[in-house]
């Protein structure tokens, strides 16, 4: 049956076809309604299809570690990326001493952009490093055109940290 027939029938409209006018309803049936099935193939669903869109490359990328001095220290850790105060994704979860990425596709403009540093030790909950240690919110400028990368390493047991950024041209064809 044709979507186009659905629509106006869901409608009322005028133009629908008589034949779907006299349809009763269905019977109501006791329970809770079953989910609608899946189209099969070649069956149209109302919706035209989607075009694959390219994905476009990532503008933004975040690199973290801590120097750990005992071995022992070395808990689990990720960061965790706000832009604008809503969160826009973290790292992976690794050890401290091991480099945690996050790589993503902001908008363009100058951003606010927060990285909060989260510690799993031992067995107890996640916890968000004290405020007074945490990297402050700064603005980065994001483009299309290239991408930020922004190293964040901690250091003196999480108390201090350094932010190193670089922007990275795309390489011009010739």
């Amino acid at each position: 049956m044709p979507a186009a027939a659905l629509l106006a029938l869901a409608l009322g409209c005028a133009h629908a076809p008589a034949a779907l006018k006299a349809v009763p309803p269905p019977a109501a049936a006791s329970g809770p309604a079953a989910p609608p099935a899946a189209p099969s193939a070649g069956e149209e669903t109302g919706s035209p299809p989607r075009a694959a869109l390219p994905s476009a490359p990532p503008n933004f990328e975040l690199s973290s570690y801590e120097v750990v001095e005992k071995e022992e220290s070395d808990a689990l850790a990720m960061v965790r990326v706000f832009v604008g105060g809503s969160l826009a994704g973290q790292t992976e979860t690794a050890p401290l001493s091991k480099e945690k990425r996050w790589t993503g596709r902001l908008q363009p403009g100058n951003r606010p952009l927060r990285f909060e540093r989260w510690v799993l030790r031992g067995t107890g909950p996640w916890a968000k490093a004290e405020d007074d240690f945490q990297p402050r919110e700064r603005f980065y400028r994001i483009d299309d055109r290239s991408l930020i990368v922004v190293q964040l390493k901690f250091f003196d047991s999480g108390r201090q940290y350094v932010i190193q950024t670089t922007r990275e041209e795309p390489a011009q064809k010739p």
